[in-house]
């Protein structure tokens, strides 16, 4: 796009405008209005790039997973057995003494 508007300020929109016998004008507005919105979005994905790069996101990465997966995984997993024992316990408890109730 930047070398086509390059070429058409070379020259000239005037003598374009002539040349093709219509009003070029539009057309080369809504050409720079392309290159402009690329550049922005160019420059978004390079801060998105940026933000996800292994640098920043390591640190998060490790957080989640060793200090989520093994350390508190553990308690919780003791802390399920706990609970599944103690239904256990209760189940039992209840099937033995159906009769009597």
């Amino acid at each position: 796009a930047t070398a086509f508007l390059d070429q058409a300020a070379d020259i000239g929109v005037d003598e374009i405008t002539r040349q093709c016998g219509s009003e070029v004008t539009p057309i080369i507005d809504s050409i720079s209005l392309v290159e402009d919105n690329l550049g922005m979005l160019l420059g978004a994905l390079r801060s998105t790039f940026e933000l996800v790069s292994c640098a920043k996101l390591r640190p998060i990465y490790h957080q989640a997973l060793y200090g989520t997966a093994c350390s508190d995984s553990s308690n919780s997993l003791a802390i399920l057995f706990s609970i599944l024992l103690g239904m256990g316990v209760v189940g039992t408890v209840m099937i033995t003494l159906r009769a009597a109730m």
